[in-house]
């Protein structure tokens, strides 16, 4: 009970920052601000980082990864229309209100089976609101990896000529 009580505390201080950090003078914030994801919320990895994100203990990785290339804005942006749908398609499943804005997102480009594939690394903005003194990271330039977890990291796979998403997971249970 005394944790829950602290986590509370800790959420609603979160949200209060988060409040006054995303107004300005007085504005009100968009209503879909936190709601649908963003290119604020988003990053490509490359080299030995993007290769990083093919080691995931908690969920199938992707692979086998023969190569790298990069996606361009508009790529990643053709990416996240489906993986909206689908991350909202599974949350609700699970019974969970997260909106799919509330996860920032790891991007990169993968060889797979000869095919061009961008691979996302999903996780909940509570990782970055709470993190791990132990382990600081700067999420736009370092793969996050967390065992278990549950709902709050996912992965999935795009194939950039298909348009087809693939191998969403979330990670297992905590």
């Amino acid at each position: 009970r005394r944790r829950i009580t602290k986590l509370m505390r800790a959420f609603m201080i979160s949200a209060l920052l988060c409040l006054a950090a995303c107004t300005q003078g007085g504005t009100p914030i968009p209503a879909h601000v936190g709601r649908e994801l963003t290119p604020q919320t988003r990053t490509l990895l490359s080299g030995n980082q993007a290769m990083a994100l093919t080691h995931q203990c908690s969920r199938v990785s992707p692979g086998p990864v023969t190569g790298q290339w990069t996606p361009t804005d508009a790529q990643l942006e053709a990416f996240e229309q489906p993986l909206t749908s689908v991350l909202k398609g599974q949350l609700a499943r699970a019974g969970v209100t997260t909106p799919p804005g509330d996860y920032y997102r790891q991007y990169a480009g993968f060889i797979i089976n000869g095919r061009r594939v961008i691979y996302v690394n999903g996780f909940d903005r509570s990782t970055l609101d709470h993190p791990n003194p132990d382990h600081p990271f700067a999420w736009r330039t370092q793969a996050l990896s967390i065992c278990d977890g549950g709902m709050i990291t996912f992965g999935a796979e795009y194939d950039a000529e298909t348009h087809q998403v693939s191998n969403f997971a979330f990670n297992g249970a905590l």
